[in-house]
């Protein structure tokens, strides 16, 4: 079992950005029943330090909201992670200390996260890694993260594209013909997850309600 440090001054930070940020009650998720033209959905992704949820941090969060195909918003945070950035994650992402040192920390910018993603359904591709970064983040300052369906699009791309070699998030965008620009960074691989699941549904029109893709690809 991880176990993940508790903040108290975190926890202090958490909750007054949460009261400045205007969150009360979340919004429900959408019902299973809803059609997936009707549902709003934010492709995210994280950089982090490391591999490790119990020791090492967030750097950058990269969000991108869209419904019916259509692009709403697009969104990216830099975190300060309160301690060194290894030099083998700096050369996969390209994040600095000196990029995050006037950064804020998780705890002060996970209400705009939560805002951002409030009444939403989630994806990101291996979504177990990101969704346990978010998790152990929030824990540390003892809190939840607000309640929203998370889709593995890692998982559904392996159904709906079936006999490919890898399924890795560039390689699959390659063999989809998804151009990626840009360097390996939160916000561009959010982008790049956002055009796999769209691909994905117009691969697997069988797909029509939230329910589908919950049963097929929900962590």
């Amino acid at each position: 079992m991880h176990r993940v440090r508790i903040d108290p001054l975190a926890c202090a930070l958490l909750l007054a950005a949460r009261c400045a940020a205007g969150l009360g009650p979340a919004a429900g998720p959408p019902a299973r029943s809803t059609p997936l033209n009707e549902v709003t959905f934010v492709a995210f992704d994280i950089e982090t330090t490391g591999l490790s949820r119990a020791h090492d941090r967030i750097v950058e969060i990269g969000a991108v909201k869209f419904r019916a195909g259509k692009r709403l918003e697009a969104r990216s945070w830099l975190v300060n992670p309160d301690g060194p950035i290894p030099a083998a994650a700096q050369r996969i992402h390209g994040i600095t200390p000196d990029m995050v040192a006037d950064a804020p920390r998780f705890e002060q910018i996970g209400p705009a996260f939560e805002a951002f993603v409030q009444g939403t359904v989630l994806i990101a591709h291996n979504a177990p890694f990101d969704h346990a970064f978010l998790a152990a983040e929030y824990a540390r300052c003892r809190a939840a993260p607000r309640a929203c369906p998370v889709l593995d699009s890692l998982r559904l791309s392996r159904q709906w594209f079936p006999g490919l070699e890898r399924y890795a998030l560039q390689p699959l965008a390659r063999e989809l013909n998804i151009p990626f620009t840009g360097p390996h960074r939160a916000l561009a691989d959010a982008a790049c997850v956002e055009a796999v699941f769209l691909a994905g549904l117009r691969a697997a029109p069988q797909f029509q309600t939230l329910g589908d893709l919950l049963d097929a690809g929900a962590l």
